[in-house]
């Protein structure tokens, strides 16, 4: 049972946490971005040549943005994970999981100036918990949701709830 956040040795209580954001490549995979190359047509001289190439996105980490209503700011990298289980989909093994809290006055100063966790976590990103207030955050911040996926939530046998972005 979740029933706060510690951040810089100060509890953060569940009430003030607004959102928990899962973004990055781990929510857009399986998909395909497309990487752009510009070269010249004879090595150094010639007009130029662009060769658009579609990569299939492969997660290496897990990024997850806490919306919190005080301003705190503090980007923490936890090691790398694996266990072998059954039925427990994808591990995350390389890039560890990476966690970035920001206040609401953050986050919103975040998207005016373009940062790319405050923008692409509300466009990209699928809440894993939120309350009523990130309704009015989002609205606020002006930035749409552009992603289909949810987080489905199931309970196993042993009464472990797991949950599929999907």
């Amino acid at each position: 049972m979740v029933s706060g956040w510690k951040v810089n040795h100060t509890l953060v209580p569940l009430d003030d946490i607004i959102a928990v954001i899962a973004f990055g490549s781990a929510v857009r995979h399986p998909g395909v971005q497309e990487v752009i190359r510009e070269r010249r047509k004879f090595l150094l001289f010639g007009e130029k040549v662009t060769k658009v190439k579609q990569v299939a996105i492969q997660p290496n980490d897990a990024d997850f943005l806490v919306i919190t209503g005080e301003n705190l700011m503090r980007e923490e990298v936890l090691e790398p994970i694996s266990i072998k289980t059954y039925d427990c989909g994808t591990w995350i093994r390389r890039g560890g999981i990476h966690l970035v809290n920001r206040g609401v006055s953050q986050l919103l100063n975040g998207v005016r100036f373009n940062d790319t966790v405050s923008a692409s976590a509300l466009r990209e990103g699928v809440p894993v918990f939120f309350n009523g207030r990130f309704g009015n955050v989002s609205m606020e911040a002006g930035v749409q949701s552009a992603t289909p996926m949810k987080v489905h939530w199931d309970e196993n046998g042993q009464g472990f709830l797991t949950g599929r972005i999907q």
